[in-house]
């Protein structure tokens, strides 16, 4: 009040009438000889029956609250009950297909194209992922045994003679090439299950000096290498994969051809290729040169395994392999440009270079 009259400014006060709470609203009276000449005017209600409505309020709102979770408790149940039924039937048809180790067997295919159906479509592409990797296991290990029974057949036919009427001309050297052949095949599924077990290679290797050794080491090879290129990779696994294709062009070419050795690097990628001058595959040969145990000519050369390693090895290190007509090539990623060094093209690496 004394604020009131003095500055002529009105306010709002909690105050207590009593034991009766009240709010104050005290305001000047004008006049003219003054802000709050003829004083001021003070009015106070009481606040008993605000604050009883806003308990009561207070209540409602917090009962009406309740009772709405209540209410939508029972359709929220449902409705989640409804959602989550394709996720058990999924579940279910889970561990059942992890109690029979069936990977050709499928989850159902929820109706709704939603999350859950993404879902499922993504575990049955799994499932048949799997599947063709047993099948492809299978067909290995009955491949596999097949091309050995043909060596140890003739080994034990060649032991049981040998037992019964002694020692003959040439069939000493005969056990020996059978022993032999066993041995490669043998070696080569090794090599084979090591490629496709390995980690990713991490040291960098020289493609062109690899492409420079091999010509330096057989005398039908010419390297062709138009400027230094480097990979990520595993050079004994390289030189491996090169050799392999290198045997596989003196097999199929002719007799005293010659084999010529290509490193070239374009967009990021380097190739590896080795032509021979054979008449080379057919596209659907091509398409089938790389499987395990195949030979295009249906001889028994080799064990069938060469270039399935060479497959195996550029999958490894991040590339791929694929033959064209009498060009088998291996692409791979490049690690840096070294076209500032210097470039070799012949049989033997130049003066100077590595």
């Amino acid at each position: 009040m004394r604020s009131a009259i003095a500055n002529g400014a009105s306010g709002y006060r909690n105050a207590s009438l009593g034991t009766d709470p009240v709010r104050v609203y005290v305001a000047p009276l004008a006049e003219l000889g003054g802000k709050a000449a003829g004083g001021a005017v003070i009015v106070a209600g009481s606040t008993h029956d605000l604050r009883e409505t806003l308990a009561s309020l207070r209540l409602f709102v917090l009962l009406a609250a309740l009772g709405a979770a209540i209410v939508a408790a029972g359709p929220v149940a449902v409705l989640m009950r409804r959602a989550l039924r394709p996720l058990g039937r999924l579940a279910d048809s889970a561990s059942e297909i992890e109690r029979t180790g069936d990977p050709r067997r499928r989850l159902p295919a929820p109706a709704a194209v939603d999350e859950v159906g993404r879902l499922g479509q993504t575990l049955n592409a799994m499932l048949a992922s799997l599947e063709r990797a047993r099948d492809a296991e299978r067909r290995f290990l009955a491949d596999a045994s097949h091309e050995l029974r043909t060596p140890l057949t003739s080994l034990r036919g060649n032991v049981a003679y040998l037992s019964r009427h002694g020692q003959t001309p040439g069939l000493v050297e005969e056990l020996e090439r059978d022993a032999e052949r066993l041995a490669a095949l043998a070696d080569d599924l090794l090599l084979l299950s090591r490629e496709e077990a390995a980690e990713t290679p991490s040291a960098e290797v020289r493609l062109d000096s690899l492409a420079l050794d091999a010509a330096a080491a057989d005398p039908a090879v010419d390297a062709v290498v138009s400027r230094p290129v480097a990979v990520r990779g595993d050079r004994a696994a390289l030189e491996r994969a090169l050799s392999n294709l290198v045997e596989n062009a003196h097999r199929h070419g002719p007799d005293g051809g010659r084999i010529v050795v290509t490193v070239d690097e374009a967009g990021g990628v380097a190739r590896l290729s080795v032509r021979d001058e054979g008449r080379g595959l057919q596209p659907y040969q091509a398409e089938r040169a790389f499987e395990r145990f195949w030979r295009g000519d249906g001889s028994s050369a080799g064990s069938g395994l060469g270039l399935a390693i060479v497959r195996a090895t550029a999958e490894r290190h991040g590339g791929r392999a694929f033959a064209e007509r009498a060009v088998f090539t291996v692409e791979l990623p490049v690690v840096r440009d070294l076209s500032e060094s210097t470039g070799t093209t012949g049989a033997t690496p130049e003066k100077g270079s590595s």
